[in-house]
């Protein structure tokens, strides 16, 4: 009879490890497969590999398929595209490239993704593929884009804001204050001339009426009629007839209609805001007799310049001064023009506003 020989080993602890790696390799695919980024695996030349089920269901495709092998970076257009190669680039020489463009779905629905792009490196330490996660970003950039119309809305409802406190302070309180004037006037004449204060009392109603249409263009938001140089010298004409009758402050108006004419009807809206607010400080606080408000041509600007023969004040105390000497500088900065105030105690004011103006020369040789 033969005789065998039997060997028995022991392979529980491989059979586990097998088994346990098998329940790792599950595992990863089951994350790999499961998470809701875009992964995909790219060749050293940047070609699709692979891309996980997750991103093929937020790419919106059907079948991987045809798009194995293509360039990763021709799903990406414009300067994104730029982006994408550029990030690529910098992954093969082992680094991180990284960068946030704009892909649509197969379908065309559009979406933002976070780009991540690192490399995948061989036993010897050696890149050889490279990975790439692409995380939606779709409603984060919705939510930027919302917060940016909100902030420009708010920007715009602000700069509105200040623009109708300038009209409002530079217009519309002036007219009224000048009419106020007028009307005390009308109380002293009342004893006196019966006949004048009457007339002026017309004027004055009429200066209300204007004023109350004003005022309506306001509260419907609409802009007041555009100011034609024609009608820049009737307004501040009518403002001088006003100031004079209310309290014997004579404006002189000179204004050059050639220079007039070189203004846009934005401009020639702030000029005559201007002039109206230095007018009225003028009957305010100057105690001045005569003035003047004039437009001229001068070496390559134009330039408005209201001056009054009255006390002046210390320049220094400009850094206190009120909101009507900021309004005009605000409307100034605006016109892209110099503004510059003089005075000195006992000697008037003078503002003067450049406006500059390269065609001026040219015009005024025509």
């Amino acid at each position: 009879h033969g005789r065998y020989q039997a060997a028995v080993r022991d392979v529980t602890e491989r059979k586990r490890a097998e088994e346990a790696l098998r329940e790792s390799e599950a595992f990863k695919n089951r994350v790999l497969e499961n998470s809701p980024d875009c992964i995909k695996v790219l060749d050293m030349e940047g070609k699709l590999l692979f891309m996980n089920k997750g991103g093929q269901q937020r790419m919106e495709i059907c079948d991987i398929t045809s798009l194995l092998n293509s360039q990763w970076i021709d799903f990406w257009k414009g300067e994104d595209k730029q982006r994408a190669s550029a990030a690529v680039e910098v992954a093969r020489t082992g680094s991180v490239g990284r960068f946030v463009g704009f892909c649509p779905t197969a379908a065309g629905k559009p979406r933002w993704w976070d780009v991540l792009i690192t490399p995948l490196f061989d036993a010897s330490g050696a890149p050889d593929r490279l990975l790439s996660i692409s995380r939606d970003i779709t409603e984060h950039k919705r939510a930027e884009e919302a917060l940016r119309r909100s902030e420009e809305q708010l920007r715009l409802a602000l700069e509105e804001r200040e623009r109708l406190s300038q009209d409002l302070h530079d217009n519309i309180i002036q007219t009224i204050y000048a009419i106020g004037m007028e009307l005390e006037e009308c109380q002293h004449l009342m004893t006196e001339d019966e006949t004048v204060a009457i007339k002026k009392l017309r004027h004055a109603v009429a200066q209300l009426n204007l004023v109350i249409r004003d005022v309506r263009n306001y509260i419907v938001v609409e802009e007041p009629d555009r100011i034609s140089a024609v009608r820049l010298r009737t307004e501040l004409t009518k403002l001088a007839r006003a100031m004079n009758g209310a309290h014997s402050l004579r404006f002189r108006i000179s204004l050059d209609p050639l220079a007039a004419s070189q203004l846009t009807p934005e401009e020639t809206k702030h000029v005559l805001s201007i002039a109206r607010e230095a007018m009225s400080n003028s009957l305010r606080h100057s105690g001045a007799r005569t003035g003047v408000v004039s437009l001229q041509m001068e070496h390559g600007a134009l330039r408005l310049m209201v001056e009054d023969s009255g006390v002046g004040f210390d320049p220094q105390a400009l850094k206190a001064c009120g909101q009507g000497l900021r309004n005009i500088a605000a409307r100034a900065q605006k016109l892209g023009a110099r503004c510059q105030v003089t005075s000195e105690h006992g000697c008037g004011t003078r503002i003067l506003i450049d406006i500059p103006k390269e065609q001026v020369h040219a015009a005024a040789g025509d």
